[in-house]
């Protein structure tokens, strides 16, 4: 059910984080994804050096801080850029970007799998348990 929670959360900011290289009209979108894609690519590099239950949580506890600290600034673009909320209202020059949105899932994926053999920690369960609850706070209603 997490997991769930936590690919189909990715999976929305994974499409609203192809405006990462625009500018003009989007430049709001593209600070707040380029902040997204830090808080992404940091949890990515702590959970590839993750060796253990402990740092595999510390890393998922990072990662849900992150969350919940760009959730306001996300909910505030995508009401300022409401064609942004689905793949087939996004303005053209911006679904080129499709590919790096896919390479930073296929890595986090991959990351985040190799983290599961830490799934029955309970420190680990916390953390996905927070991880879970931002996600669900992320989600635009």
């Amino acid at each position: 059910m997490t997991k769930k929670i936590i690919f189909s959360g990715l999976f929305f900011f994974i499409m609203s984080s192809m405006v990462c290289y625009a500018g003009g009209k989007y430049g709001d979108a593209v600070k707040v994804n380029n902040e997204f894609f830090a808080i992404m690519e940091k949890f990515v590099s702590a959970l590839d050096k993750a060796d253990s239950g402990g740092s595999v949580a510390k890393a998922m506890n990072g990662f849900a801080e992150g969350i919940n600290k760009i959730t306001p600034k996300m909910k505030k673009v995508m009401e300022a850029h409401p064609e942004l909320k689905d793949h087939k209202t996004m303005p053209e020059e911006l679904k080129a970007l499709q590919k790096k949105g896919e390479a930073i899932q296929k890595k986090f994926s991959h990351s985040f799998m190799k983290a599961m053999q830490y799934a029955q920690d309970a420190e680990v369960k916390k953390a996905q348990e927070r991880i879970g609850n931002a996600m669900r706070a992320m989600q635009l209603k």
